[in-house]
């Protein structure tokens, strides 16, 4: 064989021996890689399963504000010589609205207390002091509406049923100091309220806002009803 092949064995010999060497270098750095990211994900996997701290069941904005108006006019109403609506036991043949506009902002709200049932109706309007401690006003007996009762609350009720009765705004939110209009009808013995801000776009908002720029006429009284 002679030098020439043992050149050639040893030239073969420190191939082989480089390229089992470059393997086993990947190979380690796979295994490290792997390694290393198996104890990343499971860092984050531990991260993860850590508990917020958070509420376990969200409050949305208009439950919030519903909260805070519902107390509001739970505690002003009984100054104004008012019953909480809420709390009134009716007769089915009883029909009563409460709308209270600049309610929870920086102006004073004014409410509109319509009561209807069997012969008797009537309409009381209230200016209402927000930074009184204790509010005291008699509130202004209004006249009959310009339409008359009976057209004036089947419009009413038009208005505000059709193509079907109120829905809160599934997107509520209000700007910073924006008031609330609030609506709360006791009807047939049963009691709801919905509200939505002033400066709403939503449709329903907007209807009911409509119907109370439309009343507001016929009383000829100003609510600042929004919009």
């Amino acid at each position: 064989m002679g030098k020439r092949s043992f050149k050639s064995l040893s030239g073969r010999t420190l191939l082989s021996l480089l390229t089992v060497f470059v393997v086993l270098l990947l190979t380690g750095c796979l295994a490290t890689d792997q390694g290393a990211n198996r104890n990343t994900n499971e860092v984050v996997q531990a991260v993860a399963d850590l508990p917020s701290g958070g509420d376990i069941i969200e409050i949305d904005p208009y439950e919030s504000a519903d909260a805070y108006c519902g107390d509001l006019i739970e505690k002003i109403s009984p100054k104004l010589g008012l019953a909480p609506l809420a709390k009134t036991n009716a007769g089915p043949e009883q029909f009563q609205f409460r709308l209270w506009t600049n309610l929870c902002g920086l102006a004073d709200p004014k409410l509109l207390d319509v009561r209807s049932g069997g012969k008797e109706n009537s309409a009381v309007f209230f200016n209402i002091n927000r930074r009184a401690d204790a509010i005291k006003s008699p509130g202004q007996r209004l006249a009959s509406p310009k339409s008359g009762w009976n057209k004036m609350l089947f419009e009413m009720r038009n208005r505000l049923t059709t193509p079907k009765g109120l829905v809160r705004d599934p997107n509520f939110d209000l700007d910073r100091d924006e008031s609330v209009i609030l609506l709360e009808v006791l009807d047939k013995g049963d009691y709801r309220r919905i509200l939505y801000g002033q400066k709403t776009t939503f449709p329903d908002g907007k209807r009911l806002i409509d119907t109370c720029k439309y009343v507001a006429s016929e009383f000829n009284i100003e609510m600042n009803c929004g919009n």
